[in-house]
């Protein structure tokens, strides 16, 4: 499930490409907004199921990167709540709330760009409102990491390595073992968090490339 036009599809670059650039050096394909919360994502990469991506995410509060799923936004961040105003017989008129459908909108005047203009020109509009980061602070300082591995058979003893590795250096990764049935036919091993020194990434992925790289449905991140 994507939100995004074909021939824009078809630009931009799949996971990771972009996990070693500079932020000078990011480029942001596409903009998304759910104008109800006041988010918005700039999307830098795209998995091949179309669903999964890695953006840049901005709300009135604080700025993140991230992975992210087309279609678990549509499920659980495409509600807003409407402020009702009601009449209850003998006691008058009452403020209430009511969920209503809010979709996220895809952007069709963005044009691919370095992502710090984008995210600049987005903290001006911000502003006007009383939100947001500063317009010239930098990027966030930590890069999202997310990587998934599946294995035909049992993987426990891949698992042990992966967190001897993430426990051995001081990271912010957790690492996650889902064994058949919660995803029929195979193991999967997750490792989620922000991006390690290059070092340990290595590490991680010399254990993970036994099995073969994939995604997994985003609410089991959750």
């Amino acid at each position: 499930m994507t939100l995004l036009p074909n021939d824009l599809v078809k630009r931009i670059p799949p996971l990771h490409t972009q996990d070693n650039l500079p932020d000078n050096q990011l480029t942001a394909y596409a903009r998304l907004t759910l104008k109800d919360a006041g988010l918005t994502w700039f999307l830098l990469e795209l998995h091949t199921d179309q669903d999964t991506f890695s953006a840049y995410l901005v709300d009135p509060r604080q700025e993140q990167f991230g992975y992210f799923s087309f279609s678990y936004l549509e499920e659980h961040l495409g509600i807003a709540a409407l402020d009702v105003l009601g009449e209850i017989p003998g006691e008058g008129f009452i403020l209430g709330l009511e969920e209503l459908p809010s979709a996220i909108e895809y952007d069709h005047g963005f044009t691919p760009k370095p992502l710090i203009g984008a995210v600049k020109t987005e903290r001006v509009a911000c502003h006007a409102k009383g939100e947001g980061l500063h317009t010239s602070a930098s990027l966030a300082p930590y890069r999202a990491y997310y990587y998934v591995a599946s294995f035909p058979h049992e993987a426990t003893a891949v698992y042990q390595v992966i967190r001897e590795i993430i426990h051995r250096d001081e990271v912010n990764l957790s690492a996650f073992q889902l064994p058949p049935p919660v995803l029929p036919n195979f193991w999967h091993i997750a490792v989620i968090g922000d991006r390690p020194a290059e070092a340990v990434h290595q590490q991680i992925m010399n254990v993970l490339r036994e099995g073969t790289l994939t995604t997994i449905p985003y609410e089991l991140l959750m």
